[in-house]
């Protein structure tokens, strides 16, 4: 059985190579066993003295089963039990020694390759077969094996690294492919890699779709926000506390509970997220700009020239790199449209285009059969001085009415590292996306970086007119606490 599987590994492709060395350690294990249950009654030479080197012998004799050759003719051939049951490169009466002895040679070295393989699985673990070295490994000797092996046991990283992708290789043989999924939660859970290098992987092999355990999420909020509470020096946080992000910009803690509630996010919470977010130096961002306005009857309208403002800052910042030419910049801003919906706009010296990320996009838009958007018309007219190309970016397109935002700063975060947002049919689960906010708050609370502050003006008359909108007692109200008091 054993010489057979060797044969047909032998010839499969490179994407298979860990099946054959799994094949090959199996073998090596079965080849010795072999050899040492000979070795308690080892056959006679023709002297009748016992013969000591028996591993010729047994693979000779395991590979005259396994070909049905009864023996080796003087004229240099081979004599076949019966041609018909013979495998199909032996499908001829006659095979040439030579290629007897080129086989049984083959089979000497991956038994060898394999007893080598044993040896470092049984010292590390069976992850090791998906080191990129391993061919490197599997070519050099037992003593650099065990000067190798000695490397990997003194590194408790690599070790687990290995322990954690014993289960792929058991994943790979028993059902033909590993769960990436599981494997980048475990890489996040012992700490292996980044939050956001996991972010960046399951976006990259296609799994940020894929949900995530409620408990976990919503013990990792409640994590943050206790310790943000040791930070303020408050057992309770409310939604109208604040903290500071990098002495620059402020997070409020009323995020989480909208976080929590999967409510639609507000500007300044997008604002903090992305200051929060790893970022290229070239990178420079914005708060969110409006589109629309409500008056005071409720009806939203247009508000004329939106992306004013920001024209004027990027002719600033641009002015300050004018002379040099490897300074490259990318702007970043979130758009508000119709007062209800987050959209996200790129502008890109490097590629000299003008990107327009909408995760609820227009069939029209989708389907390439209306060119603009409002958004488009408006960068018309402000940036045409440019001379950028305009575009309606393919983007994942969200599911639900609320996670626009969500959607926004999972596009900026990978936009301002230079990495793709995915296709119109891509799918983005926001329970990853309000995963990655959280441990972004995380990594700055362990640094450090997120620390007290007092309310700017503008929450400070949020916070008075919230109280001024308390009911106060009326005069009757009291007169009865009084009476009820006194009875």
């Amino acid at each position: 059985m054993w010489i057979n599987m060797l044969e047909v590994g032998h010839n499969r492709s490179r994407k298979s190579s860990i099946f054959n060395m799994i094949e090959w350690i199996g073998a090596s294990e079965w080849f010795d066993a072999e050899i040492e249950e000979a070795e308690k009654a080892p056959p006679p030479t023709k002297r009748g003295v016992p013969r000591k080197r028996l591993a010729t012998i047994i693979l000779i004799k395991y590979m005259k089963e396994a070909y049905g050759i009864t023996e080796i003719e003087a004229t240099g051939t081979l004599a076949l039990k019966n041609s018909e049951d013979c495998p199909s490169f032996m499908d001829s009466a006659k095979v040439e020694k030579k290629i007897f002895d080129a086989r049984r040679l083959r089979l000497n070295v991956v038994i060898q390759r394999g007893r080598i393989l044993r040896r470092l699985v049984q010292a590390t673990h069976l992850g090791i077969l998906f080191d990129e070295n391993i061919w490197k490994y599997i070519k050099s000797g037992q003593e650099h094996v065990d000067r190798l092996a000695e490397t990997f046991q003194a590194d408790p990283r690599k070790m687990k690294l290995l322990s954690i992708l014993d289960e792929q290789v058991e994943l790979l043989a028993k059902e033909g492919r590993p769960n990436l999924s599981s494997l980048f939660d475990s890489l996040e859970t012992n700490s292996l890699i980044s939050s956001e290098e996991v972010s960046n992987l399951r976006t990259e092999y296609g799994l940020e779709e894929e949900p995530v355990s409620q408990l976990c999420l919503e013990a990792a909020i409640n994590r943050v926000v206790e310790e943000i509470g040791h930070v303020l020096g408050k057992s309770i946080v409310g939604d109208q506390d604040c903290i500071m992000i990098n002495g620059t910009g402020e997070l409020s803690c009323g995020m989480f509970n909208r976080l929590r509630s999967r409510a639609w996010l507000k500007n300044w919470d997008i604002a903090a997220a992305l200051e929060m977010a790893d970022k290229s130096p070239s990178v420079r961002h914005h708060l969110s700009i409006p589109f629309h306005k409500e008056d005071i009857n409720g009806k939203i309208m247009p508000i004329s020239n939106p992306l004013r403002g920001w024209r004027k800052k990027i002719d600033d910042w641009r002015a300050e790199v004018e002379n040099d030419i490897e300074r490259q910049q990318v702007y970043i801003c979130p758009l508000n449209v119709n007062a209800n919906h987050f959209t996200l706009l790129e502008i890109n010296e490097e590629t000299k285009m003008i990107y327009h990320y909408d995760s609820m996009a227009s069939p029209g838009i989708r389907q390439r059969k209306k060119k603009t958007s409002l958004v488009g018309r408006a960068i018309e007219a402000e940036f045409r001085h440019l001379g950028f190309k305009y575009a309606e970016a393919p983007t994942p397109q969200q599911e639900d009415s609320w996670s626009c935002g969500l959607m926004v700063i999972r596009n900026a975060k990978r936009r301002m590292n230079g990495l793709a947002v995915g296709g119109w049919h891509d799918r983005v689960n926001p329970d990853r996306v309000i995963k990655d906010i959280v441990g972004d708050c995380q990594v700055f609370l362990a640094n450090g970086a997120l620390q007290p502050s007092p309310l700017s003006k503008k929450r400070k008359r949020i916070v008075e007119d919230l109280q001024d909108d308390i009911e106060q007692p009326s005069r009757s109200s009291k007169r009865l606490r009084d009476i009820t008091k006194d009875s």
